[in-house]
């Protein structure tokens, strides 16, 4: 599984979305490019910065991307029309002292016969990408771009920037704001259908994401006021991929232990890990490594593989819980 993952100003995610689908993947690729750097702001906490090129006209920064990473091939006259959409519409952005308004691209080229598009990126979206000071959102562009509702991508990035809940309440009122939808599906029945249900069945449905949800209405009375969405993170979450990685033998066990497995052809991960780790925590780490050599030297007796050892290790475990003589562990050298 790839573990890309990208990093969003929090002013881009709770913006209000004015964009078509394949405006937004624009847009993401856009971001997606920069998230390196942003991300290396994160990490070193800086919390806004004014980018400045030389090199570049002084309103506009130039990005170049292969069409086909944003759309399938067979939906360039989309992409066209996505770039004419971008160059035409505005971006809000809330601020503490009122809202900034400032555009997507100052122009955008996207020759015949060519899969080489140019984009004019104004300076100020340009600026804005790199500002921390409300945080920023981690999410997985192929998640996003696999979506098909505008909606979901929209739910999708404001899920993300809560990820390290569980769940989040969020008024309606701020839902259609956030989905652009202050005037459109007027009646809730209407605005759930079209936008919660689908975003539902979109992210639920798909097998690349990192984030499931489901939710539950908060009423007063018979009015429906807020949404409270819980968030679930799947296998594919960027969190528990880490954690994986993580999870090391040479955590639990000496490195000479961990070697001689190696070279025994015991592969520590997984179940192997926590069955080794249980018989530790029996018997001690010396007999784990003093019976490793002695179930080894049984099983080639016999002609047996490492499964035949594994075996004789889960039978030892199965019978330290039934006899009534417990042999010590044999003591630890220091």
């Amino acid at each position: 599984m790839s573990e890309h993952i990208t990093i969003q100003s929090n002013d881009i995610t709770h913006a209000r979305s004015v964009l078509n689908i394949y405006e937004r993947r624009i847009v993401n690729a856009i971001i997606d490019n920069l998230s390196t750097e942003i991300r290396e702001m994160a990490n070193y906490r800086v919390q806004a910065i004014s980018y400045r090129n030389d090199n570049v006209d002084a309103d506009s920064i130039i990005m170049k991307f292969r069409a086909n990473d944003i759309v399938k091939h067979d939906r360039y006259k989309e992409l066209r029309d996505a770039l004419v959409g971008l160059k035409s519409k505005a971006v809000y952005i809330e601020k503490k002292d009122g809202t900034r308004i400032t555009g997507f691209l100052n122009w955008g080229e996207l020759p015949a016969k060519s899969e080489i598009i140019t984009l004019s990126v104004d300076k100020v979206f340009y600026n804005t990408l790199f500002d921390l000071t409300k945080g920023y959102t981690i999410f997985q562009a192929r998640v996003l771009n696999s979506l098909t509702s505008v909606h979901a991508t929209k739910l999708y990035e404001v899920l993300a920037s809560w990820r390290d809940r569980d769940f989040m309440i969020i008024s309606v009122q701020e839902l259609r704001r956030l989905t652009d939808c202050l005037d459109k599906h007027l009646l809730y029945a209407n605005f759930k259908a079209r936008v919660l249900e689908i975003a539902l069945k979109q992210l639920n449905d798909n097998k690349l994401t990192d984030i499931r949800f489901s939710y539950k209405e908060v009423k007063k009375g018979k009015t429906v006021e807020s949404i409270r969405f819980n968030i679930i993170k799947t296998e594919n979450a960027h969190e528990l991929s880490v954690q994986r990685n993580k999870i090391s033998p040479y955590w639990d066990f000496k490195k000479d232990l961990v070697n001689n497995c190696s070279r025994m052809g015991i592969n520590l991960k997984g179940k192997n890990l926590e069955l080794f780790k249980e018989y530790k925590r029996l018997f001690g780490e010396q007999r784990l490594a003093s019976d490793l050599n002695l179930f080894i030297n049984e099983a080639k007796a016999k002609n047996m593989g490492i499964p035949y050892v594994i075996g004789i290790m889960k039978n030892k475990i199965a019978d330290y819980g039934q006899t009534s003589i417990i042999f010590n562990p044999l003591p630890e050298k220091r």
